[in-house]
């Protein structure tokens, strides 16, 4: 009865460390993607937190960005730019962020159209 109950603990410590290894790759592993800027700029909106209630002084733009990779591979991701006096991001300007499968962990921040891989660039156009 001790063993299998070992056995069954050492099996659960595996699918937790599995599990655990498989959210950090998901959330935390970045690859270096490009964006183009939208031309249409969203609306300017007062920022709200998690439970929607309203945060007194800050504003936002909620952006929808397609992320193009060094490879090729598109991901599109949404974007909140608050603050107290946030401007929005220049439309047609290309920039360049770190992404995971699940968010956006550094970034954006422009970058020169030259600065784009040809690949990115193909399918940003």
């Amino acid at each position: 009865m001790k063993r299998a109950l070992s056995i069954i603990a050492i099996v659960f410590v595996f699918i937790a460390i599995f599990l655990g290894f498989r959210y950090y790759q998901d959330t935390y592993q970045s690859t270096e993607a490009y964006t183009m800027i939208p031309e249409k700029v969203p609306p300017k909106v007062q920022t709200k937190d998690d439970s929607g209630k309203v945060i007194v002084g800050s504003y936002s733009y909620n952006y929808k960005f397609k992320f193009v990779t060094k490879s090729g591979k598109e991901q599109t991701m949404k974007y909140e730019l608050n603050g107290e006096n946030v401007k929005p991001f220049k439309p047609g300007a290309y920039a360049k962020a770190e992404i995971s499968k699940t968010r956006i962990n550094k970034g954006p921040n422009y970058v020169n159209k030259s600065e784009v891989p040809s690949k990115a660039l193909e399918k940003l156009n």
